[in-house]
């Protein structure tokens, strides 16, 4: 699975170039959540007014693969 997100990181970082500093806080939150999932946690996200429109798009983003696979 490292390898995994590795490459994912990787072709993130190489289609969105400004992504490079901050590649490891991105591995670094990727590893927090995979934790708390593991552990039986969950992500819960929030916002009032575009903050919420700007969660609801994420939760969309981050929900998306686990009904049909889709690439990246």
């Amino acid at each position: 699975m490292k390898e995994n997100v590795s490459a994912v990181l990787r072709e993130l970082t190489a289609r969105y170039p400004s992504l490079r500093e901050c590649e490891k806080s991105v591995a670094d939150a990727f590893a927090l959540l995979a934790h708390s999932f593991r552990q039986g946690g969950k992500l819960l996200l929030c916002g009032n007014g575009g903050s919420a429109a700007d969660c609801e798009h994420i939760v969309g983003e981050l929900m998306k693969s686990f009904k049909f696979r889709r690439p990246l």
